[in-house]
């Protein structure tokens, strides 16, 4: 591995930056994409993602290429995808999954072929630090630019708030579901607090979430006593980056619409239960972490001997109260 220096800087003609697969891992290499696109304006960048992650890429003017690799892709079919990468000769390969990819495309500047120790570390920040190894850069960005939102992006979430009698009010996002159903929290939790948005803050809720999620979403909306709108599987994520900016806040489960919501800076609340806050943990601005501490957790283990009883006893109430002592009181 060599690291770049400033004198060298201009020998970069092109990046690529090797991501993650899904949609929550690669949002948290967003803050890497955004330092290189502001330290080397002009030079092509391309990302390499999992095919689930291509979406938050689309139509964004910044990216010159999107790579997918497909794990269960034959070794000769790998060995070819590879072969393609080296042909484009790249400069500088900031690599975020530990692979060899940056030393099989024979980059001059690379990441080393190492996982740095990430006990206790978040994982944004573990991508910083990689980037760093490589490119000494000055700070975090503030710039977004790793997403871009077209204007028919945005005429879609006009359309879905006129339809929702939301277009010109205030309404917060709330995320019942999670890619896997340990980090969910209970359905008559979600719905105990959309009802108080409703009721002491005149807030309307918003749930979102991808096709997978309307089930829980209708049955959270059928346990309250006050309407709520329905966006789950009516959005891209670009579309839905557009809703959570334009919200005042959002709730979600340990999950990539808790993960986005913090990279475009919102109040974010996000409920944890076995999953590792310090690690995953939201990272916006203001945003807060509700959680029922057990001598178990976070156990980070997909089997429970508990029956996951550290999501099932986090009280609406306690929610709440994070809620209205840190968050509320400012919208």
């Amino acid at each position: 591995m060599k690291s770049l220096t400033l004198s060298e800087k201009s020998k970069v003609k092109k990046i690529l930056v090797v991501s993650l697969s899904n949609l929550g891992d690669v949002i948290l290499t967003f803050p890497v994409i955004d330092i290189l696109l502001q330290d080397f304006p002009g030079v092509p960048l391309s990302v390499v993602v999992g095919p689930k992650a291509k979406e938050l890429f689309q139509n964004n003017p910044l990216i010159e290429r999107v790579y997918i690799f497909e794990k269960k892709s034959s070794p000769l079919e790998k060995m070819r995808w590879v072969d393609a990468l080296r042909r484009e000769q790249f400069d500088l390969v900031v690599d975020l999954r530990n692979t060899a990819i940056p030393l099989l495309v024979n980059a001059k500047y690379r990441t080393a072929y190492r996982d740095l120790a990430d006990k206790g570390v978040h994982k944004r920040q573990k991508h910083l630090e990689r980037l760093r190894g490589v490119w000494d850069f000055l700070g975090e960005k503030r710039n977004r630019r790793a997403i871009y939102i077209t204007g028919r992006d945005k005429a879609c979430v006009d359309a879905l708030l006129k339809e929702a009698k939301l277009l010109e009010r205030r309404f917060v996002v709330v995320a019942p579901g999670a890619a896997n159903h340990i980090k969910r929290w209970q359905e008559a939790g979600f719905a105990k607090i959309a009802d108080e948005l409703e009721r002491k803050y005149r807030l309307p809720v918003v749930f979102v979430g991808d096709r997978a999620d309307q089930s829980v979403a209708l049955s959270i909306i059928n346990q309250m006593r006050h309407r709520a709108f329905d966006a789950t599987g009516k959005t891209t994520m670009l579309q839905l980056a557009e809703l959570i900016h334009r919200s005042q806040l959002v709730i979600a489960n340990d999950s990539s619409v808790m993960h986005l919501s913090s990279y475009l800076d919102k109040p974010t609340l996000a409920i944890f239960g076995p999953t590792d806050e310090r690690k995953y943990g939201p990272w916006s601005m203001r945003s807060r972490v509700a959680r029922k501490k057990l001598f178990c957790t976070p156990c980070e283990k997909s089997g429970c001997a508990y029956q996951h009883e550290c999501m099932k006893e986090l009280d609406p109430d306690e929610v709440w109260e994070i809620l209205k002592k840190d968050l509320l009181k400012d919208l």
